[in-house]
């Protein structure tokens, strides 16, 4: 006899269970590391040459944001385990835009070194732990 399932069951969609959890987590690591950190050895040279500022300058503020992003994820690590990690997670890539874009105009190296570090928010998870999409 054949089994006949409900409609709204999802077991036969490709992303629904853990599996499409866990490529959703991997897409969002892959582009949020790509974008956010990775991304500035490649644009630095492009960022000097645009903007005239020095090598040393621009990679000490880059350095400098990510000294705070460190800071700033224990704070955040514990509102994860405190509150879970979805709105923790999804309000920090809303500030991972919004700082991508503050980096891109900023006007000088001192505006480029005060853009908010998205880091800590947009790519981590205490303790290695899948968070929820």
């Amino acid at each position: 006899m054949r089994r006949v399932r409900p409609s709204g069951d999802q077991r036969g969609s490709k992303l629904a269970g853990p599996r499409g959890v866990l490529a959703a987590l991997c897409l969002t690591q892959i582009v949020g590391w790509g974008v956010l950190y990775y991304s500035f050895p490649v644009a630095l040279p492009a960022i000097t040459t645009g903007t005239d500022w020095s090598e040393s300058s621009t990679t000490a503020a880059f350095s400098a944001a990510l000294v705070v992003a460190a800071v700033a994820g224990i704070a955040v690590g514990r509102i994860i385990d405190r509150h879970g990690p979805r709105w923790v997670m999804t309000l920090g890539s809303v500030i991972g835009v919004a700082a991508t874009l503050a980096v891109a105009s900023a006007p000088s190296v001192g505006w480029f070194a005060a853009a908010p570090p998205p880091r800590p928010c947009s790519t981590t998870s205490p303790g290695g732990r899948p968070t929820s999409p």
